[in-house]
């Protein structure tokens, strides 16, 4: 099953990509999985380097990244881990001057193919930013956005996708009885969960995370650290970056450490 197989070149399929169920696939009686439901490898990391103009901001990164789980990228302030975490979705793309050493796959298939379409492969992965960023706009609109943007305006379909959204970012009871009102009513935790939300509205399987709880107090990242074991148990995988070393030990999954842009071992 390959990106470059037999089919024209403006074709993309993200179902051959990243479109994995949200609900977790039965595990595979086939032993040339040969590896248990939840230690697979869902994206590869292979000699990546990466550069900004002239300076090399990532040196030669070789790692696996294990699917359903939570894998955090850590390290301090200006060590990469941010830059390497948006190379996933190839977000960088939109910076002047930036190439790439290397490669990066994802359920096996290059995100450097040619033949993919961008924009459909961010389609496929949910994002979620360090700073709130809601749009001018109300709680229930803010999670319906990307339906009406690609022309789903049905009532119906709208109310039942905004309920689970919001319901699986543990905002649903706290927002019910004020849809309509905007989204900057919100407190810095609730902001951040709808952001969440608005990021799992088309049901990814791979969720990016940049510093996600890097401004919320200690219950608060509890709480957003919860919601993301949650979808591991669903079949999402989430990659995050984060400088809180503790607050990833006491939740466990996998970590790489960063430093000045080379993996510490």
């Amino acid at each position: 099953m390959s990106l470059v197989a037999d089919r024209p070149a403006a074709t993309f399929a993200p179902s051959k990509v990243m479109n994995t169920p949200i609900t977790p696939a039965p595990v595979s009686d086939d032993s040339s999985a040969g590896q248990p439901a939840f230690d697979r490898t869902y994206i590869q990391i292979q000699e990546f380097s990466f550069y900004y103009g002239a300076a090399k901001v990532l040196h030669n990164l070789t790692f696996n990244i294990p699917e359903r789980q939570v894998t955090a990228f850590i390290g301090p302030s200006g060590c990469g881990k941010s830059t390497l975490l948006r190379n996933l979705n190839r977000m960088n793309d939109l910076v002047d001057g930036i190439r790439h050493e290397g490669d990066i796959l994802v359920n096996g298939h290059s995100i450097y193919d040619p033949l993919l379409e961008v924009i459909a492969l961010r389609k496929r992965i949910g994002m979620v930013f360090q700073k709130s960023n809601p749009f001018p706009k109300s709680i229930y609109e803010n999670v319906a956005y990307s339906l009406r943007v690609a022309g789903r305006n049905g009532k119906a379909e709208l109310d039942e996708v905004v309920e689970k959204s919001l319901k699986g970012a543990a905002l649903w009871d706290e927002v019910k009885d004020r849809l309509n009102e905007s989204a900057f009513s919100l407190s810095g935790g609730q902001m951040q969960r709808l952001c969440i939300a608005r990021a799992i509205v088309s049901r990814p399987a791979l969720v990016l995370a940049d510093e996600p709880t890097a401004n919320l107090d200690d219950a608060y990242a509890r709480d957003i650290m919860d919601m993301f074991r949650a979808f591991n148990e669903v079949g999402v995988t989430l990659v995050i970056s984060t400088h809180d070393q503790d607050l990833i030990n006491r939740y466990g999954g996998h970590k790489v450490t960063l430093a000045y842009g080379k993996q510490v071992v």
